[in-house]
């Protein structure tokens, strides 16, 4: 595919990180970034600056944290990942909540989505095969039944759109859909079984990370799917804000959505798996304190 007149200026800073560990995922707040990972850390940027926000998880047991989301607006985040380790984060009051195993499980939490304002905040937390869906009134979550879409595979990514719809790829090449009655669908991919760690729903668009350095690209009005062959490395999360996108992966890997049919990896100075991407600014976590930002 050719490329002609397309120049990358985009311009990656790798930051000195306060910790050492790898952290797993990012997302924006009201007050900026917010990173998630070894033994229960939160990382928070204010005013361009990286500090520990606590280092011990929701619980105070150093449990490892593999995912967080962001309310509308970012007054708030949640987090989830080893042996059932789940809570929230206020950012307005600077206040943890623990909330640990959610509808009673101990499975670790790899998935999370979060749709609605703080206080009013519908959740879909992932564990192995199983997707606990659940509601917040004030600060309390509430569960309902969970539900299993493994098929023999496990949730590898959650994300939901404005209207409060949930979508879900699991390690087996499935991808649901939520419906109207709480249940879920199956919409894809077709002829495919290779795992899919990231996801991430616009407007327009359904987008969906794999394993094997493929984008999947599924037409929420048309029913269809297209495939972009975008990189040689597993894609582990998209940032981007509408249909200007990019997204991250192992062995360094960040790919910029150029235009309608085209990708194109960029230049960063590491080498490490990365595993979280937001955007404005643009920032990226990964493994060993992995931090990159560009504005």
């Amino acid at each position: 595919m050719w490329h002609l007149g397309y120049e990358d200026d985009t311009d990656w800073q790798s930051v000195d990180p306060p910790i050492s560990g790898t952290l797993h995922d990012v997302a924006q707040t009201t007050i900026g970034p917010h990173a998630v990972g070894t033994g229960g850390t939160l990382l928070v940027r204010e005013d361009g600056e990286w500090h520990v926000g606590f280092d011990d998880g929701p619980a105070a047991e150093n449990r490892e944290l593999s995912t967080v989301a962001a309310t509308d607006g970012g007054e708030r985040i949640w987090f989830g990942g080893e042996s059932g380790a789940f809570g929230c984060y206020d950012v307005t009051e600077g206040e943890k909540y623990d909330y640990s195993k959610p509808a009673g499980t101990s499975s670790t939490l790899d998935a999370l989505a979060v749709a609605g304002e703080r206080g009013s905040e519908k959740l879909l937390v992932g564990g192995g095969g199983t997707i606990y869906p659940g509601y917040v009134d004030d600060c309390r979550p509430t569960w309902d039944d969970p539900v299993d879409v493994g098929d023999d595979g496990t949730v590898a990514a959650l994300t939901a759109d404005t209207d409060g719809y949930g979508y879900a790829s699991t390690t087996n090449g499935d991808v649901y859909r939520t419906t109207a009655n709480s249940g879920w669908n199956r919409v894809g991919v077709a002829n495919t079984t290779e795992s899919l760690p990231s996801i991430r729903v616009t407007s327009t668009y359904l987008w969906v990370g794999g394993a094997s350095g493929r984008v999947y690209r599924y037409d929420r009005s048309g029913d269809s799917w297209t495939t972009f062959d975008v990189a040689d490395q597993a894609l582990r999360s998209f940032g981007g804000e509408g249909e200007t996108m990019y997204v991250v992966g192992d062995a360094g890997t960040v790919v910029l959505r150029v235009d309608e049919k085209s990708w194109r990896e960029a230049t960063v100075p590491t080498n490490e798996d990365l595993f979280g991407a937001i955007a404005t600014p643009r920032v990226v976590v990964g493994a060993n304190g992995t931090i990159l930002e560009s504005e």
